[in-house]
């Protein structure tokens, strides 16, 4: 059931395309229907996967699920990907990642 799947909401504190509150209402939200949710707000970062948000994707995604399952042979290969890479990878797993813009992307809003 969806409530068991672990989730992570990462969101910056100076988001001009969608205010940090509706992250935080999300995040609530998600909380009162019984899902394992995790918050992380950015101070300072804005709508655009940072190296600190990716790092906490990481770290995420290494906690919940096993190498093995993730189709790589360990942790560390998923360490050292960039955050476009890490986008990629993502979305070849099935993991929604459309809220995420890259920096290339957020020039042409």
């Amino acid at each position: 059931e969806a409530a068991y799947l672990p989730a992570l909401l990462c969101h910056g504190g100076e988001d001009r395309l969608v205010p940090f509150r509706h992250g935080l209402s999300a995040y609530k939200r998600l909380s009162s229907l019984g899902m394992a949710v995790k918050f992380r707000g950015f101070r300072g970062e804005g709508h655009a996967l940072s190296h600190a948000m990716q790092e906490e994707v990481k770290a995420f995604v290494s906690y919940c699920l096993p190498p093995r399952l993730l189709g790589v042979r360990s942790v560390k290969d998923i360490e050292t990907l960039s955050a476009s890479d890490l986008k990629d990878w993502l979305q070849g797993l099935g993991i929604e990642t459309g809220g995420c813009k890259r920096r290339s992307e957020l020039a042409s809003l």
